[in-house]
């Protein structure tokens, strides 16, 4: 199984720009014709491109996500996820659902959601992912190597909300920015995604019997 187009071109795409500011940033103590200074800046703008890699891969997942599922199911609406199917139902004009029109408000439904997911947290992840295809606990089972699933969950929470939240509203970070901490982040996102890619993967295999990418 190959890779999402949200990870190969959206996620892969935004990383390399997080990987670029990476390659600006200097030594602790500096390097030839880049003496040390106030790096905080770039750093900080090397955690909110992070962020948004990873906002991104998110919502852009969801949506291929669907689109490949809408494409499986055909006329079956009742293939539907149920969390989806729940809130297409509340569509006041039945007319809209005739046919396949339910198609195109099942998707309506989800770019709505992905609108709003200005904070990817665990929490919010988990709930675009089940509303797209009914991937529910989606996070839930990611570990790799020294890093247990607990650890995951309460890293991708500490990044949303703590590091991004405090150099986005505040302006300032949590403690000492260094970048022996951002490239650990770095490296975090680039597992958790690529693992998460592999399951939503494995998880639209179990529901239609095809592999999505």
């Amino acid at each position: 199984m190959g890779n999402s187009k949200a990870y190969s071109e959206t996620f892969d795409s935004l990383m390399q720009d997080v990987q670029n500011l990476d390659a600006l940033h200097p030594a602790p103590k500096g390097t030839r014709g880049r003496p040390p200074g106030d790096t905080g800046p770039l750093l900080r703008s090397m955690v909110v491109l992070l962020h948004t890699a990873w906002e991104n891969y998110v919502e852009q997942v969801a949506l291929e996500g669907l689109d490949f599922l809408l494409g499986e199911i055909a006329h079956d609406h009742s293939k539907l996820p149920h969390t989806l199917r729940q809130r297409v139902a509340k569509v006041q004009n039945p007319w809209a659902l005739a046919g396949n029109s339910w198609q195109a408000e099942s998707r309506q439904a989800l770019v709505i959601d992905v609108g709003r997911l200005n904070t990817p947290n665990v929490e919010n992840t988990e709930k675009l992912l089940e509303l797209a295809f009914g991937f529910a606990n989606g996070l839930r089972g990611i570990r790799w190597r020294n890093m247990s699933n607990a650890k995951v969950l309460a890293n991708v929470n500490e990044f949303v909300h703590e590091i991004r939240g405090e150099i986005v509203h505040k302006g300032t970070t949590p403690g000492a920015l260094n970048k022996a901490g951002v490239t650990s982040w770095i490296t975090f996102f680039s597992y958790l995604t690529s693992r998460l890619d592999d399951e939503i993967g494995k998880h639209l295999v179990t529901v239609t019997g095809k592999s999505p990418w």
